[in-house]
């Protein structure tokens, strides 16, 4: 069978587009062919709005379109096995994929764009 990933984040996308709010795409390093967006850890996060996008392909095997990245307009061209989470920026709600060839997240993992570890804050009287 082939992969549903590229149809679960067509209908994310289509659903977060519905009620007028902003996709937006986690996508694991490595996975662009053009200049990142926003850099966290090992994670880009690309906003794929209508408005910030144009000529949006969401196929078998990509994620095309074109966007600009400080001024300068780039086509982009994203690996779909590379997407970590398509979610909804305004409330978080989407869907978060497991890494093929590595262990799939349990239920209770946070999102793959939060920091890890212990908190580096405490307390002081």
């Amino acid at each position: 069978m082939t992969s549903n990933r590229p149809y679960l984040i067509r209908a994310i996308y289509e659903w977060v587009v519905d009620n007028d709010m902003t996709p937006m795409l986690v996508v694991r390093d490595g996975g662009s062919s053009a200049g990142t967006a926003l850099e966290e850890d090992q994670f880009t996060v690309y906003n794929i709005a209508p408005q910030a996008v144009r000529d949006l392909v969401i196929d078998e095997n990509s994620i095309r379109f074109h966007a600009r990245f400080q001024g300068v307009s780039k086509h982009v061209i994203l690996d779909v096995q590379t997407v970590a989470r398509i979610f909804c920026q305004e409330n978080n709600e989407g869907l978060v994929f497991p890494w093929d060839g590595e262990e799939s997240p349990s239920p209770s993992d946070e999102d793959p764009t939060s920091p890890k570890g212990r908190p580096h804050l405490k307390v002081v009287k």
